[in-house]
């Protein structure tokens, strides 16, 4: 289901004559800007200020190419369309538009709010769109941030939380899934097959002494047993071990392959 943003608006025209329908009604248009990456509560803190100096409130967003400029790679973490739909969510905000450029100052230029909304973290610092606003007798006001909360900050806490080397055999897993997903996914007779097959041979072998000691660690085999133990207690098997635990299964053992890959499934 795609997500519907009614509060997304299409291009920089159709905002000008949002903004001109307000205009008439003497309502105050307040407008800030930012990337929105990963919104925390300093976010909606300043959205929720900012919308307290108007009447309607604008969010000019960096699409991801925008981002892509202006940030770290990597960034953003988020996709526009999925930051734009939590930014409507947010009650303070009325409306979003993306912009492609690394900053927003065609869009302020052009429509011009009463209003341009910023943390004061930019004091003394140059602002996209502050001196069209000023010659045009418009306002650049800077609010108080929350200290120590961006999107950065969140970035880094968690990288150091979770290292690369700790995560590691999880990103492997999700990429090896990801490929067999695709890979079923082009041959849906393969899947329908194992279905089929699975249910038979469940039925074969649901009372077989062999098939029952394997998937509880009990053969006469100790590497076998301990990557029962293994897979059962982590929910992971090194690639090669997957293998060589394969080959124990279906040669040694004698058990049916589709058993085996039931058993991978409910445990990985």
């Amino acid at each position: 289901m795609a997500l519907q943003n009614k509060k997304l608006v299409k291009n920089i025209n159709e905002l000008a004559d949002i903004c001109a329908s307000f205009r008439a009604q003497k309502k105050t248009i307040i407008m800030t800007n930012g990337c929105f990456d990963i919104i925390h509560s300093g976010h909606t803190y300043l959205l929720g200020e900012a919308k307290k100096l108007g009447d309607i409130l604008i969010v000019a967003l960096n699409a991801d190419n925008s981002v892509n400029k202006i940030k770290t790679s990597g960034r953003p973490i988020m996709p526009e369309l999925d930051r734009a739909y939590v930014l409507s969510c947010l009650e303070s905000v009325d409306y979003v538009i993306l912009f492609h450029e690394e900053t927003p100052e065609k869009v302020i230029c052009k429509i011009l709010p009463d209003i341009l909304v910023k943390g004061d973290d930019y004091k003394g610092k140059k602002i996209a769109g502050e001196e069209c606003l000023v010659k045009n007798g418009k306002k650049v006001k800077l609010l108080s941030i929350i200290e120590g909360k961006s999107t950065t900050s969140i970035i880094n806490k968690i990288l150091k939380k979770h290292l690369f080397s700790k995560s590691e055999k999880f990103i492997q897993e999700v990429l090896w899934r990801i490929y067999w997903k695709g890979w079923l996914e082009l041959r849906p007779g393969v899947w329908d097959d194992y279905l089929i097959n699975l249910k038979t041979q469940r039925e074969k072998f649901k009372t077989n002494k062999n098939y029952l000691n394997a998937i509880e660690g009990n053969t006469n085999i100790q590497c076998f047993n301990d990557w029962v133990k293994e897979l059962k207690g982590t929910n992971y098997l090194h690639n090669h071990t997957r293998m060589w635990f394969a080959s124990i299964w279906i040669f040694t053992l004698d058990l049916p392959w589709e058993l085996g890959a039931e058993f991978f499934l409910k445990h990985l």
